[in-house]
Parts: C-alpha cells; structure tokens; sequence
C-alpha cells in the first residue's frame, strides 16, 4: 500500500515538472509582461528561458526529443518576431502552436 502511494507521488511529481518545464516560457512572458508592460523584456526573458531548459537538458545528459526542438524553435522565432513587431499576439501564438491549445 504504502509502495503504490510512493509510486503515484512520484508520478504526479514527475509530471508538474514536466508542465512547468512545458510552459516555463509562456508563463515567464506573461508575468514579466504584466508586471512591467515591457514587451521586448518579457519577450527576451522567455527567450532566454527556453535556450536556459536546453542547457540544463544537454549539461544533466537527457535527450531533448524532437517535440522539444520544434518548442524551442517557435520560441526563438515568435519571441524574435514579438521584439522586432513591438506586438504581444506572436509570443501568445507560441504556446498554441506547440500544444495545440490556447496559452490562457
């Protein structure tokens, strides 16, 4: 009984690390953004999130899936295109993108 309980807490563990994880740049973006109001702020510290998760993946030994690329890649490119076109729309887009459902 008490083996299954340590199972289950260790499954439910392992799985809100892998959804902050999932969303830690969306989520990063929207709290640096209502805080401060500043876009190209919020927009390069979800940036630099991203690129940070890929670091520790490589630097801990784990393979980053192909999943996790294709994330990384809309990141970079939506959080560039947010910078560049001063408007929040394309880094709301990149959590949609990759999941399939809406960021909010």
């Amino acid at each position: 009984m008490r083996m299954a309980a340590n199972l289950r807490a260790r499954a439910v563990k392992q799985a809100l690390q892998q959804l902050i994880g999932d969303f830690l740049s969306a989520i990063l973006f929207l709290v640096i953004y209502a805080i401060s109001g500043n876009l190209v702020a919020a927009a390069g510290i979800a940036v630099a999130a991203g690129l940070a998760q890929f670091a520790r993946l490589n630097l801990i030994g784990r393979r980053i899936e192909p999943v996790q690329w294709m994330s990384l890649g809309l990141v970079v490119m939506l959080g560039g295109t947010t910078m560049l076109t001063q408007s929040p729309r394309f880094m709301m887009v990149s959590r949609r993108s990759s999941t399939g459902r809406s960021p909010l």
